[in-house]
């Protein structure tokens, strides 16, 4: 069905590949949808700024949502995911990605200069 294919936005994986350091995710790889990672350690990864999620993210009205699935192709080691000290309240739910796991979390704008974390799902 075209309405249904034209409803449903395109997403695209970015790999963080093997990593043993914290990372900071760009708005790209978060509007991709699907993030993927070997940590190596128990490491972290942090979303950009609410600000520049609003910017970039099309999160054009307060309530305005986008989901992003993070896959852990570690099969050893968990890692955490965090926002930045700008412009985000505090992770709603659980913050932590399960080794070998996943988990969908969802960037929410809370306000003009705000948004939430929400953490809608994991295994």
């Amino acid at each position: 069905n075209d309405a249904v294919t034209a409803a449903r936005p395109v997403q695209t994986i970015a790999d963080l590949g093997t990593n043993a350091d914290d990372t900071t995710l760009t708005t790209a790889q978060v509007k991709g949808g699907i993030i993927t990672c070997d940590m190596q350690a128990s490491k972290t990864v942090t979303f950009p700024t609410g600000a520049n999620c609003i910017a970039d993210l099309d999160l054009g009205e307060n309530g305005a949502t986008i989901d992003v699935l993070f896959v852990n192709t570690d099969a050893s080691n968990a890692f955490t995911v965090a926002v930045g000290a700008s412009n985000f309240d505090a992770i709603i739910g659980t913050a932590a990605v399960a080794a070998g796991g996943s988990a969908t979390f969802r960037v929410r704008r809370k306000n003009s200069s705000t948004c939430q974390l929400i953490c809608v799902s994991h295994t």
